[in-house]
């Protein structure tokens, strides 16, 4: 992890010691990985659409800042990369990293861990891309490595978000998010693009 990732950290640790102090929106607002169920050959490459749905609309409440644990099974499936939504929140790519202190995405253990935050100075881009109480943060980008009977379950653990003013987002998602089937194959298939967001 690179000193600026690291200072972002820290800078997100503060933010969730005054939310804490804060008290959280009402809002039912929830995580959601796009396509639910999906197959793929072993070998190839996939996406998932990771979002945020429920968000309130009038008034139009907008993600500030957002870190999460992504559980998935390392023996089926490589995390390859994660393209965040927004140009100021950036994009990681383990193969070719650089220091961007908005955004980090590692994975270890079979857990991918996330973290985005935005230091715009206004709204109107978080306001562009969210899309009625709906909001895309990142393309999730992974390897089917292993193939199976069951297929590969990709799930939320610990998650932490605040909106555009600071507030706290009370905000989850379900342990059993995603399944994605691998079948034997050759692997020589093109990413399968999300859909869009209920």
């Amino acid at each position: 992890m690179t000193s600026t990732n690291l200072t972002a950290r820290a800078v997100w640790g503060l933010l969730l010691a005054g939310m804490m102090l804060a008290a959280p929106r009402a809002d039912a607002a929830f995580l959601q990985l796009t396509p639910a169920t999906s197959t793929v050959e072993e070998g190839a490459t996939f996406a998932l659409a990771l979002g945020i749905g429920g968000l309130a609309v009038d008034p139009r409440q907008l993600l500030g800042g957002l870190t999460l644990d992504l559980q998935f099974d390392p023996g089926r499936v490589s995390f390859v990369a994660a393209e965040f939504a927004l140009r100021e929140f950036g994009d990681v790519d383990p193969a070719d990293p650089f220091d961007d202190p908005l955004v980090d995405a590692a994975a270890a253990d079979g857990v991918l861990s996330l973290f985005a935050l935005s230091l715009l100075t206004g709204s109107d881009a978080l306001a562009a891309a969210q899309t009625g109480g709906a909001f895309r943060v990142a393309t999730l980008i992974f390897r089917a490595i292993g193939s199976g009977a069951d297929g590969a379950v990709f799930g939320f653990g610990a998650t932490s978000a605040v909106d555009f003013d600071g507030a706290r987002l009370e905000i989850a998602g379900p342990e059993r998010a995603a399944v994605v089937s691998i079948v034997a194959g050759d692997g020589a298939h093109a990413v399968p693009e999300p859909g869009p967001l209920s």
